[in-house]
C-alpha cells in the first residue's frame, strides 16, 4: 500500500508547548506509515525532520509575523508543487495554512473569545500589547471561519471541542473526530519524580514544610493564573504557587497587582523538560476558562502529581471527579480551588489515592495510541472522496427529491456526512444528508427561478467546488444542473458525473445541456428505458450511460397495523404535469372494481389538480369509496402501505410531443418494500422496477378495464397477491436495495479518478 506523502505545516515545532510537544511526538511515530516534508519557521534539535523546509522568519509583532509566515508558507508550498508535484495531503495542527486537508485542531479562538472575559484577554498592563492580542484573536477566529468551514478533515482533542467546531463551522454532528492527547509514561512517572524531587526542589529553594502548587500554562487568563493567585493568596505562608509560562517583565505586577504573594509566586520559564518542577510540586492546579485539552495535566498524574482540574479542559472528560482528579465544575470558583487545596495537602489518604488512580488513568492514554489514530484519520483522508451534489432540490416528496436524499445519505454512509456537500438551488426544510452548503431560494416551489438567483448559485458552486476540489467528484443531480457542474469541473479541475432521472432527460436538451452531458465524465440513470433515451438525444454513445436502478431502505411494518383487504393505495403529486401518473385512470376503473369486490381507493398527494380528481370521483359516483388524504407525514405514509393490500399506479408514458410517463418508478419499490403488489403501466422505466407475474402487473395504462382487471384479480387471489409482494419485497432489498446502490455509486465516483485520491 503506497505511503500518502504529507506535508506538515507548522511555525514551530519543540517540546515547549502543548500543541508544539504533540505534534513532536506524533511526527516520531508517523514516520513509519507516512512520507513527510515539514514547512516550518523553527525546529528545535533532536526532533524528527529529515526532510525540512525551513521558512525565514522575521521579527516583528506576533500578528505581523504569523501574516508573514502565512504568506510565506504558502508561497513556498506552491514552489514545492511546481518542483515536486502537490502532496497527497497537507496537515495544520491549527489554522496555519489555506485550505489544508487535515487539521488537528488545539485551540479554538473563537471559543476563547467567548470564555475568557475582555479584560483579562491582555497578559500585560501595556495598553499596546492588550490591542496587539486582542487583535490577534480577531484574526485568528476569521482564520478559523475560513479553514474550519471548508473541507478539511478534523480532529479535536475533547468531545467537548468536537461538538463546538461541529456547531460552530457547519459541520453535520459527529463528524469531527476526537483524538485525546497522550503521555510517555516512562518519561513521566512517580519513580522519576521520587527521584528528582530533592534536586528539583532545591533548585527552586523550597523547604520541607513548604508546599508547592504549581501552574502550567502560556496563556494565563486562559489558564486561570489570576484564580490560581487569589485562590493561594487566602492560604497560608508555607503554601506557594509556581506558574510555568513564557513570562515578560510585567506578568508578576499583572497578575498579582497587590503584591499579596510576594516571593510566595515563583515565576517559572518554560523548559522541554518539565519534570522538575512535577517533581518539587505537591499538587497541580488547572483552573482552566477554556482548554482544548491541557496537556499537563496527563503528565502530572503519570508522574504521581495529584491534579486539580477544571471542568472546562478537554483533559476532564477522561476523568471521574473524586477518583483520579478533584474537578472544579466553576473554574473561577476561588473559595473552592483553596478548599481543594487544603483537602489534598492535609488528607495523604485521599491525595495517595488519586496520585494511585490517575498514574493508572494517563498509563491508558500513550502517544503510540494518539500517533496511531491521527497517522489513520490521515491516511483515512488520502484514499477516500469527496462529493458536491448540485441539486434542484432536496426537500420534498417528489421522487428525484426522495433520490436525491437517498444518493446524498448513500455517499455518507460511504465516506462520512463531512464528505457530502449538498448545493440545494431550492431552499431545503428538509436537508440531505451530508454538509447543506446553500441556503438556496426561498418561496413556493413552483416559483420561477430568476436568473440572479441562478447566477448566485453558479458562483456559489463554482467557489465551493474550488475549496473542495482534492479528491472531490461533482455530482448534478439533475440534467439541467449539468453546465453549473461542467463549469466547476473546469475551475476547479474535478470530474463531474449528470444524473438523469426520467422524463426531464428523454427529449432534445438544449445546446448547453447536450454539451455538459458529452463532456461529464459520468452519465448514469435509473433504468435501461432512460438510458436509452439519454444517449439518443444528447449524442452519446451506445451503452455508455451507466445504469444505477434507485434505491429504497428495508422496512418492517408498523406494529398494530393490520392489512385491510378491500384497501388499494396509490401515491403521487396532484399536478397537472404528473397526469400521466394515471390517477384519473384508477378513478375510471373504481366502478368495476367497486362492483366486484367493494374496495376503496386511498390517494395520497396533494397538489392543483386534486379538486379537479375530486369532481371527477363525484361524477362517477364513487366518491364515497374513493379518499383524498393529501399529503401525509412519512409515519402515516407508512401505516397507509402497513394497511394496503395493493398497490396501483397505471402511470403512461409517451415521448411527443412532450415527454411524460416514469423514468423508473420508485414509488413501486417502495410499496415492494411494505411486501404490496402493483399494478404499473406498461413501457418506460417502469419496466425495470417491476417484474410482470413477479412482483406485480404490467397493464395497458390507457384501458380502464385492463386496470380494473388487475386490481380486482389481485383483491381475489390473497396468495398471488402474497407471492407477488414477497417477491416484491425480495426485490427492495436485494437489487434495489441501499447498500447495492451504495456500492454502485461508490464503484462509479471511484471510477472518475478524483484528483489526489490514492489506492
Amino acid at each position: 500500500m503506497k505511503q500518502p506523502r504529507v506535508w506538515v505545516v507548522t511555525p514551530e515545532l519543540h517540546r515547549r508547548g502543548g500543541t508544539e510537544r504533540c505534534l513532536s511526538e506524533e511526527l516520531i511515530r508517523w514516520q513509519s506509515r507516512l512520507s513527510l516534508t515539514l514547512f516550518a519557521q523553527r525546529v528545535d534539535d533532536g526532533l524528527p525532520g529529515d526532510n525540512i523546509k525551513l521558512i525565514k522568519s522575521i521579527r516583528a509583532p506576533h500578528l505581523v509575523a504569523f501574516w508573514c509566515w502565512f504568506a510565506a508558507n504558502s508561497a513556498t508550498r506552491w514552489v514545492q508543487a511546481l518542483v515536486s508535484g502537490a502532496p497527497d495531503v497537507t496537515f495544520s495542527p491549527g489554522a496555519n495554512c489555506y485550505a489544508p486537508d487535515v487539521v488537528g485542531v488545539h485551540i479554538i479562538f473563537a471559543k476563547v473569545k467567548e470564555r475568557v472575559p475582555r479584560d483579562l484577554m491582555g497578559t500585560s498592563t501595556s495598553r499596546s500589547r492588550e490591542l496587539h492580542r486582542r487583535l490577534y484573536i480577531r484574526s485568528a477566529c476569521w482564520l478559523e471561519r475560513l479553514v474550519y468551514r471548508g473541507s478539511a478533515l478534523l480532529w479535536a482533542a475533547s468531545r467537548d471541542d468536537a461538538r463546538d467546531l461541529e456547531s460552530r463551522f457547519g459541520r453535520p454532528s459527529g463528524t469531527v473526530f476526537v483524538v485525546p492527547h497522550g503521555v510517555d509514561a516512562k518519561e513521566f512517572s512517580p519513580d522519576r519524580r521520587d527521584e528528582r524531587r530533592k534536586a528539583a526542589r532545591e533548585n527552586l529553594t523550597l523547604s520541607d514544610d513548604e508546599a508547592l502548587v504549581l501552574l502550567v500554562g502560556n496563556e494565563p487568563a486562559t489558564k486561570g493564573a489570576d484564580v490560581a493567585v487569589q485562590a493561594v493568596a487566602g492560604m497560608p505562608d508555607h503554601i506557594k504557587l509556581g506558574i510555568v509560562s513564557h513570562h515578560r517583565t510585567d506578568d508578576r505586577r499583572h497578575l498579582d497587582p497587590g503584591g499579596t504573594l510576594g516571593d510566595r509566586l515563583l515565576m517559572l520559564p518554560v523548559v522541554a523538560d518539565p519534570m522538575d518542577y512535577y517533581a518539587a510540586s505537591d499538587i497541580l492546579l488547572a483552573p482552566s476558562r477554556q482548554d482544548s485539552f491541557n496537556l499537563p495535566v496527563l503528565e502530572a498524574l503519570a508522574s504521581g502529581l495529584p491534579a486539580i482540574v477544571s471542568s472546562r479542559a478537554g483533559v476532564a472528560e477522561l476523568l471521574t471527579d473524586g477518583v483520579d482528579a478533584l474537578l472544579l465544575p466553576d473554574p473561577t470558583d476561588i473559595g473552592l480551588a483553596s478548599k481543594f487545596i487544603e483537602r489534598l495537602l492535609g488528607d495523604s489518604e485521599l491525595a495517595d489515592a488519586l496520585r494511585s488512580a490517575g498514574r493508572r488513568t494517563a498509563e491508558r492514554f500513550t502517544w503510540e495510541k494518539n500517533a496511531t489514530d491521527t497517522a489513520k484519520l490521515i491516511e483515512l483522508e488520502a484514499r477516500t472522496p469527496r462529493v458536491l451534489l448540485l441539486a434542484p432540490e432536496a426537500r420534498g416528496t417528489g421522487g428525484i427529491q426522495r433520490a436525491t436524499r437517498t444518493l446524498a445519505a448513500s455517499l455518507s454512509d460511504a465516506y462520512g456526512e463531512d464528505r457530502v456537500g449538498v448545493l440545494s438551488l431550492r431552499a431545503a426544510d428538509q436537508p440531505a444528508r451530508g454538509r447543506f452548503l446553500w441556503e438556496g431560494v426561498s418561496g413556493e416551489p413552483d416559483r420561477r427561478i430568476t436568473f440572479p438567483e441562478k447566477a448566485r448559485y453558479l458562483i456559489h458552486a463554482v467557489r465551493t467546488a474550488r475549496r473542495w476540489r482534492r479528491r472531490l467528484a461533482i455530482v448534478a443531480t439533475h440534467p439541467h444542473l449539468a453546465p453549473v457542474a461542467s463549469a466547476c469541473s473546469k475551475i476547479s479541475g474535478t470530474p463531474f458525473a449528470v444524473w438523469c432521472h426520467g422524463i426531464e432527460a428523454w427529449g432534445k436538451p438544449k445546446p448547453a445541456v447536450a454539451r455538459a452531458l458529452r463532456s461529464a465524465d459520468v452519465v448514469f440513470a435509473p433504468s435501461r428505458f432512460t438510458a436509452e433515451r439519454v444517449e439518443r438525444m444528447s449524442g452519446l454513445s451506445v451503452d455508455s450511460v451507466r445504469v444505477i436502478p434507485h434505491s429504497v431502505e428495508s422496512a418492517d411494518g408498523p406494529s398494530g397495523v393490520l392489512r385491510d383487504p378491500r384497501q388499494v393505495l396509490t401515491v403521487a403529486r396532484l399536478t397537472r404535469e404528473n397526469r400521466y401518473k394515471g390517477i384519473d385512470m384508477l378513478l375510471y376503473a373504481w366502478p368495476r372494481v367497486i362492483g366486484e369486490t367493494r374496495a376503496r381507493l386511498e390517494v395520497i398527494g396533494d397538489g392543483p389538480d386534486r379538486e379537479r380528481l375530486v369532481s371527477v370521483a363525484s361524477l362517477l359516483g364513487i366518491s364515497e369509496y374513493v379518499t383524498f388524504s393529501g399529503r401525509v407525514s412519512d409515519a402515516a405514509l407508512f401505516e397507509a402501505y402497513a394497511r394496503a393490500t395493493v398497490f396501483a399506479m397505471p402511470a403512461r408514458h409517451r415521448l411527443q410531443p412532450s415527454p411524460e410517463g416514469e423514468g423508473f418508478g420508485l414509488v413501486y419499490i417502495e410499496a415492494g418494500r411494505h411486501s404490496l403488489p402493483v399494478v404499473a403501466g406498461l413501457g418506460a422505466g417502469a419496466e425495470d422496477a417491476v417484474e410482470h407475474e413477479g412482483s406485480g402487473l404490467l397493464v395497458d395504462p390507457e384501458d380502464a378495464q385492463q386496470v380494473a382487471a388487475a386490481i380486482v384479480r389481485l383483491l381475489r387471489d390473497p396468495p398471488l397477491a402474497a407471492r407477488l409482494g414477497e417477491r416484491g419485497r425480495e426485490l427492495a432489498t436485494t437489487r434495489f436495495s441501499t447498500l447495492l446502490f451504495r456500492d454502485s455509486v461508490d464503484e462509479m465516483i471511484r471510477s472518475m479518478h478524483p484528483r489526489g485520491l490514492i489506492d
